[in-house]
């Protein structure tokens, strides 16, 4: 067996496998920015999916117009400036 067999049959499976395994997505491995180091995607799915962040992500989107966009981008530019 060799690793690209190992990671194709088993590693990328467990990773993001819903029912038996941890629920990681694959992506892209070049979505970070070498000035940001967040994840743009990652944090407002996380956002609006947690359940300690979903009522006030809703809320937070109305203020939007319910442009999640915009919104994430604000976010983001306001997480880089503090």
């Amino acid at each position: 067996m060799n690793e690209l067999h190992l990671q194709d049959k088993f590693l990328i499976p467990f990773f993001t496998n819903k029912v038996d395994g941890l629920a990681y997505r694959e992506v892209k491995a070049n979505i970070i920015d070498e000035n940001s180091l967040i994840i743009e995607s990652d944090l407002c799915e996380f956002l609006g999916t947690s359940d300690i962040n979903k009522d006030n992500y809703k809320k937070l989107l109305k203020k939007y117009k319910n442009d999640k966009a915009k919104m994430c981008l604000e976010l983001i530019e306001f997480l880089q400036s503090n």
